[in-house]
């Protein structure tokens, strides 16, 4: 008995050692997590990096992409409106010098909502996928579950835009607001509740876009402007007119490298904890395994 108590006692303390590295790491998670967003908010404060020389200011920006877009033809399903872009003097903050505040329908020469019509998926690999919300994740593509079409429900979905690689893809609604670029190699169509952006990197760039659209900057405005609704989404006539802080090119270019940096740090973090966990699981089962054994 004596010999049972202390394996008993052994037991309990090393699981309880486990237990501790959990909780840890539990909280170190949430940490790494917390840490994102807080960063991203300070990049479109215009508080994460120094400033730097530029040549033209944001709002020289806008107007030269003006000039350029002069002849842009508005249509029914674009809601960008680049040929006429809003320069406001004032915003929800004060920005730094050369920035402005501006909306989203200014910077973009897309803003496409989807078909919103579900087609009859393929059974079949055709190699033509039409994208669910479910697949458009916080920064990246999904396509674990993967949708197949059939070629002329391909091209009837993508009668008002293809996408192509680059573009942004935003969810309105289930659920709303999350954010992703199209990679290079695939060929898409938007089914339901799916919007395309697509910006050319005259007046932004299309990374500092993507990085801004996953920043509480713009989720905190999608969800003022949910208040009340029984299911949150974006209307599509609001879409275009969120607002955005818009940086000189120089200083774009500056936190869209900051940024993809910070965010390779914490991957590698993240996946490192993936390992731990893994090791974690794996430990008190060895335990008992020794304990039974007689080697604890």
């Amino acid at each position: 008995f004596d010999e049972q108590r202390r394996i008993v006692a052994r037991i309990e303390a090393l699981a309880a050692k486990v237990e501790e590295a959990r909780l840890l790491r539990a909280t170190a998670i949430e940490e790494v997590n917390a840490h994102w967003p807080a960063t991203l908010r300070r990049a479109f404060d215009g508080k994460l990096v120094s400033p730097v020389a530029f040549k033209l200011s944001a709002q020289e920006l806008l107007k030269q992409s003006s000039v350029f877009h002069a002849g842009y033809q508005e249509t029914k399903n674009n809601n960008a409106y680049p040929h006429k872009p809003q320069i406001l003097g004032d915003g929800p903050y004060g920005l730094p010098e050369g920035w402005c505040w501006t909306t989203l329908g200014s910077v973009l020469t897309h803003m496409v909502d989807c078909v919103n019509d579900t087609p009859n998926f393929s059974e079949a690999d055709t190699g033509l996928l039409g994208l669910k919300t479910t697949n458009i994740r916080p920064y990246r593509l999904d396509l674990q579950r993967r949708w197949y079409m059939t070629a002329d429900d391909f091209a009837s979905w993508n009668r008002r835009q293809s996408p192509q690689a680059g573009d942004i893809v935003l969810t309105r609604e289930a659920p709303v607001g999350n954010v992703c670029m199209i990679p290079e190699g695939i060929s898409v169509c938007l089914t339901q509740r799916l919007m395309l952006l697509r910006a050319e990197n005259r007046a932004i760039q299309s990374r500092y876009l993507l990085h801004f659209l996953n920043s509480p900057c713009f989720t905190d405005q999608i969800a003022a402007s949910g208040r009340g609704q029984t299911h949150p989404h974006i209307r599509v006539g609001d879409a275009p007119h969120f607002l955005l802080p818009l940086p000189p090119m120089e200083r774009q270019i500056k936190i869209v490298t900051e940024l993809d940096a910070f965010q390779s740090k914490l991957d590698s973090v993240k996946a490192l904890q993936v390992e731990t966990a893994a090791e974690l699981d794996a430990m008190l089962p060895a335990i008992l395994d020794k304990a039974f054994k007689g080697e604890l």
